[in-house]
């Protein structure tokens, strides 16, 4: 009786992930990445604030948002980040942005997750690989992406041998 008891609950708690809306911010996990000199140097890059919407299912699809605001975003280094904020980012635009409308279930699994990624107001095709898995009861969100700042028409700051590197590596694991 136990064990139906506990497939019963499964089931049950299945079904809501399934079908309800979720809402996700830093709380959750962590969205953070690397960047880098020509010269070798590495630092990272982290969202310290996010928030994340993934829509009820609807027709099969999910529409899922993810917002980054650009002042919340570090390098570990209040100069570096300053620097950031003034040669990377447009102040026109307050927000990174992630959008997506995506079949794909809420079940443990490896996914190519697309969507547009939306920096200063330029929005691109991006792909992010994703793994769904369960870790106990819970169920687990992670996975990564390259974001190159040419497609973005940012010039690498810095000078001479300090310009960052066009790519930045972005990681992330969510609890869903």
């Amino acid at each position: 009786m136990n064990k139906i008891n506990s497939k019963i609950k499964l089931i049950g708690l299945i079904s809501i992930i399934t079908l309800s809306a979720i809402s996700l911010n830093q709380s959750a996990g962590s969205i953070s990445g690397n960047s880098g000199s020509k010269n070798g140097d590495v630092f990272p890059v982290i969202a310290q604030e996010f928030n994340i919407d993934v829509s009820e299912e609807n027709d099969g699809f999910r529409d899922i948002s993810v917002i980054i605001p650009i002042d919340e975003i570090t390098t570990d280094n209040w100069m570096r980040d300053v620097h950031m904020r003034m040669s990377i980012f447009d102040s026109k635009y307050k927000n990174v942005e992630f959008i997506s409308k995506t079949n794909i279930p809420l079940e443990s699994g490896i996914y190519d997750l697309t969507g547009d990624l939306k920096i200063n107001g330029i929005s691109n095709p991006s792909t992010l690989q994703i793994e769904i898995y369960n870790k106990g009861d819970n169920l687990f969100a992670k996975g990564s992406s390259t974001v190159r700042l040419t497609a973005y028409k940012i010039a690498s700051p810095g000078m001479g041998s300090m310009k960052v590197k066009d790519e930045i590596s972005i990681n992330f694991d969510l609890k869903l």
